[in-house]
């Protein structure tokens, strides 16, 4: 594929999934509904016991479903599904979605008036406190942004819906400007800039990949990274990495995806935020993109990070922090093969 798509689009969607019934049922549902109908799903099942499939094919007969067992371990269960498809572009579906009827059928429209390649996704929303799905966006403040800015964390919403009073509205212009520049790329830390929401799409350079439809040579060529633990923290970045051009994502943000966060099988988040510091240093140190500077903002990034968390009395997510901090510092001056 050289330029745009040419060839019809088959999905092939891979659903790498473990003891979670129940969510399954509801993304099968939502495939069922579709109104662009999927060539196929390959559920990629750890489950014990494991998913029948005479009983899920009888339940949802609009779809061609395949059960293919596997160990535990996502990234594994990914690279199996996305090797057996059959389709053009794989569906990288999360067992904790849901998607509207309309995802395929808006997603393929896209593809094929895209000029060249891309990856396409809905805008992930996830449910706050109070169960309300939100995409983070309302979260945005002067001081979210100061922060981000001084220590380089990653930043997740539309920077220019942030509005401000005097004197606010001096640093909050600079602020604008600033991540105007660095678009929808990353921090000078190497964390995921996504601060640029325009319509009817949004280009990016990474981002969360558990409802995005991908080329199928593109997942070949840089699939899912084995060597990370077994939950995969960090495994969209990686393969985003190795995809062509500099934004070869593109978001839909008037599309939603909700991701439920089933809590089974789920880490407690100061221990995910480890494991992603750690997947993080791994590609930065990996990628020609990036260089030692970079690892020198990460780790200024990590001390931001444990300050905040030390100033707010939150102890695990302190101390995880620090514990990275320490890891990379201590390390033997190479990326990590192994951090599980």
């Amino acid at each position: 594929m050289t330029s745009g798509t040419t060839a019809p689009v088959g999905i092939s969607v891979v659903i790498p999934t473990r003891n979670r019934q129940a969510s399954l049922e509801r993304v099968l549902d939502c495939l069922n509904r579709q109104e662009f109908p999927v060539l196929e799903v390959l559920i990629v099942d750890a489950s014990d016991p494991p998913a029948d499939r005479s009983q899920l094919s009888g339940t949802f007969r609009s779809i061609p479903i395949t059960v293919i067992p596997s160990y535990p371990h996502v990234c594994v269960q990914r690279n199996i599904g996305i090797r057996k498809a059959r389709g053009s572009h794989v569906f990288l579906c999360d067992d904790d979605i849901e998607i509207p009827a309309d995802y395929t059928r808006r997603v393929v429209a896209h593809l094929n008036d895209s000029s060249a390649p891309v990856a396409v996704s809905g805008i992930l929303t996830e449910p706050d406190h109070s169960g309300v799905f939100d995409d983070g966006s309302r979260s945005l403040s002067v001081s979210s942004l100061l922060s981000s800015f001084f220590f380089q964390h990653g930043l997740w919403g539309d920077v220019d819906s942030v509005r401000a009073g005097i004197p606010a509205s001096v640093p909050l212009s600079f602020l604008k400007w600033y991540f105007r520049k660095r678009n929808n790329t990353f921090s000078l830390a190497g964390w995921p800039l996504f601060t640029q929401i325009r319509y009817p799409f949004s280009r990016t350079a990474v981002y969360g990949l558990g409802a995005a439809v991908v080329p199928r040579e593109w997942l070949l060529q840089s699939p899912y990274d084995e060597t990370l633990d077994t939950h995969g923290i960090g495994d969209n970045y990686g393969v985003s990495l190795g995809f062509p051009g500099k934004m070869p994502i593109a978001v839909l943000p008037d599309l939603a995806v909700k991701h439920h966060k089933e809590p089974g099988n789920r880490l407690h988040p100061d221990e995910v935020y480890r494991l992603r510091v750690l997947a993080l240093y791994r590609y930065v140190s990996l990628d020609p993109r990036f260089g030692i500077l970079t690892r020198v903002f990460l780790v200024w990034s990590l001390f931001g990070r444990f300050v905040v968390m030390a100033l707010a009395g939150n102890t695990a997510m302190r101390n995880s922090a620090g514990r990275a901090i320490r890891e990379i510092v201590a390390g033997p001056g190479k990326p990590p093969r192994n951090i599980s």
